[in-house]
């Protein structure tokens, strides 16, 4: 093969890509300034020992929902809990549950965080005064988030009380067989 042939080669499938790089650096540096930039408006971000109220709008699963506030949506984490994610037992039940509770109804909201998510992670307080953080471990269908809430006691307790009456995801703990000398199995739960 001759030199000629194997540039012509070459500039064919490298030509094109280099050209585009040399142009888009052109254009990067000879474009003029179009006057001062944008500012884009920041979603409000409330300060962590804040507390608002507002209107929920949506409930998107077992321990996530959209608060109406000042006009503006706000979506809310619930602090301390974790429910069951969508693919997984009970997720339908708890979501239906924290929907039955605050889904329509005015809340108070006590932030204590926001997440990588950008979502305000707080205690969501009902009009009646139950704690729908609180009401979805009592029932079972969330547990208590120890990575995040460690030195919460309610939710410790209330996690323990659901455990031991096997309440919603706790009712079906796995259990073990062990061989008895005998040969007879016996079931210890864990």
């Amino acid at each position: 093969m001759s030199k000629r042939r194997t540039f012509g080669r070459w500039l064919y499938f490298i030509g094109p890509p280099l050209l585009g790089v040399a142009l888009g650096i052109l254009v990067v540096r000879h474009r003029q300034p179009q006057g001062p930039a944008k500012q884009v408006a920041n979603p409000p971000t409330p300060a962590w020992s804040e507390s608002f109220s507002g209107h929920v709008v949506k409930v998107y699963d077992g321990d996530t929902i959209e608060v109406l506030h000042d006009q503006e949506s706000v979506t809310i984490r619930l602090y301390g809990i974790d429910a069951p994610e969508r693919h997984e037992p009970y997720a339908n039940k708890a979501r239906q549950f924290l929907a039955d509770l605050v889904w329509g109804k005015d809340v108070e909201i006590d932030v204590k965080d926001m997440d990588k998510y950008g979502r305000t992670v707080g205690i969501v307080k009902l009009a009646d005064g139950k704690i729908a953080n609180h009401e979805l471990v009592r029932v079972g269908y969330a547990r208590w988030y120890r990575y995040f809430a460690p030195a919460d006691r309610d939710l410790e307790s209330l996690e323990a009380e659901a455990r031991a009456a096997r309440r919603g995801i706790w009712a079906a703990l796995p259990t073990r067989r062990i061989r008895v000398s005998s040969g007879s199995e016996a079931r210890l739960s864990k």
